[in-house]
């Protein structure tokens, strides 16, 4: 089973998943899945991956019920009896689910091989831009952060450049804080590797 890390972290339960498994395999694991309208709309074999590792990371927490439905601020919910918050994320070698009891949580995962300083001044801010030169890791890390925050957020159109502020990287965790309407928020955030893959993670506790 591609299940490759378990973590317990902030109160929330981080799950990724290796997308290494072909799609008779998932089919064999989950039958009856290839009937399902939204997984006849994917038409590349990449997104059914995506896709139905989600499903078994869903049915490895127990859920019964593997639908994902979406609220008003498009933030994922599922139907579990203990986690009533959920993140998604995926790259083009892993899924992840965060999970928490009550508290909204936010995942990003992204590969190193993608070139994000090309887009550089349309997520960061001139001060950010200066702590990329400091580690080439720095602009998928920056990314990855501003992604979490704006899924912890549930705020459409926020500036990434402008109104999420990303603090120096130590010790595998940075903070953000968002400004929004005259209002500020930080957040703490956690990150890892895995291969070449990289993995930013939080809740909305507050940091002070």
């Amino acid at each position: 089973m591609p299940l490759v890390k378990e973590i317990t972290n902030q109160g929330a339960l981080l799950l990724l998943w290796e997308l290494t498994e072909a799609i008779s395999w998932y089919k064999k694991q989950l039958p009856g899945i290839e009937s399902e309208p939204a997984f006849l709309r994917l038409r590349n074999e990449r997104r059914q991956q995506e896709w139905l590792a989600v499903k078994m990371l869903l049915k490895h927490i127990g859920c019964t019920n593997l639908n994902v439905s979406y609220n008003t601020k498009g933030q994922p919910e599922i139907d579990h009896p203990l986690y009533q918050s959920v993140s998604i994320s995926h790259s083009n070698q892993l899924a992840g689910i965060l999970l928490h009891k009550t508290q909204q949580t936010g995942l990003d995962i992204e590969s190193f091989e993608r070139n994000f300083k090309a887009i550089e001044r349309k997520y960061l801010s001139e001060q950010e831009i200066e702590l990329t030169r400091k580690h080439t890791d720095y602009h998928c890390l920056f990314w990855c952060a501003k992604e979490a925050v704006y899924k912890m957020a549930g705020i459409a159109g926020i500036h990434f450049a402008e109104q999420i502020v990303l603090s120096e990287p130590a010790n595998n965790q940075l903070t953000a804080q968002l400004s929004v309407l005259g209002e500020q928020q930080s957040f703490f955030l956690k990150y890892l590797k895995y291969k070449n893959q990289l993995i930013v993670f939080s809740v909305s506790h507050k940091s002070g």
